[in-house]
């Protein structure tokens, strides 16, 4: 998050952080670059990586998409819904899978109209009213918490991830690296911040 990159480079006059957003992976040796931060399953293995905080993931609409069309009770509910699906390396995230509180897993394949590999395209178009997205809790936690979004499902869980900080193998990471990764690792802790608002968040009725 850019506070905590302010809070790194703010005692350290003269200090320069490029940052460098991009969905696809780039190859940190190759680029010069001494960290990025990566979300879901490290394939990896040259790379040294750290667990930075925990990757949760939700179901969200909008109330203007849930009045229209109803609210999903059950998993299986969401096959008859327009859902916004997001393109991952290896296609489209279209089999949602969800556990009840009694353990029993639920594989739902679901379809509409908009598919994309951008989760901001997905997001803008969850907020527009356009279905019913999977989105990370960091992703929409200011949404939630302002009512422009709300949970679907709340009681069934979603397969959570990792987000990590990976840096090229060497023999010694960089103080500055470390240091970096340190603070991050604080200034997120146990329960990320975006998990914080996220709790007194509106559910879908």
């Amino acid at each position: 998050r850019v506070p905590a990159l302010a809070a790194f480079s703010r005692p350290l006059p003269g200090a320069r952080v490029p940052l460098i957003v991009a969905d696809q992976m780039l190859d940190l040796a190759r680029e010069g670059l001494d960290l990025a931060i990566r979300i879901g399953a490290l394939e990896d293995s040259s790379l040294v990586s750290r667990k930075i905080a925990t990757n949760r993931r939700i179901l969200c609409a909008a109330p203007s998409y849930l009045r229209r069309h109803g609210t999903p009770r059950t998993p299986e509910d969401l096959a008859s819904h327009a859902c916004l699906v997001l393109w991952g390396r290896n296609g489209p995230i279209d089999s949602w899978s969800l556990r009840g509180a009694d353990g029993r897993e639920h594989v739902v394949h679901v379809r509409g109209r908009l598919q994309s590999n951008s989760g901001e395209v997905i997001r803008d178009a969850v907020l527009a009213g356009e279905g019913i997205a999977l989105l990370s809790t960091w992703h929409v936690c200011d949404d939630l918490r302002t009512g422009r979004l709300r949970t679907v499902l709340p009681d069934y869980a979603l397969p959570e991830s990792g987000i990590y900080a990976v840096m090229p193998q060497r023999r010694l990471v960089l103080p500055r690296v470390r240091a970096f990764v340190d603070l991050l690792v604080e200034a997120l802790g146990r329960t990320p911040p975006w998990e914080r608002t996220r709790r007194a968040s509106p559910r879908a009725r």
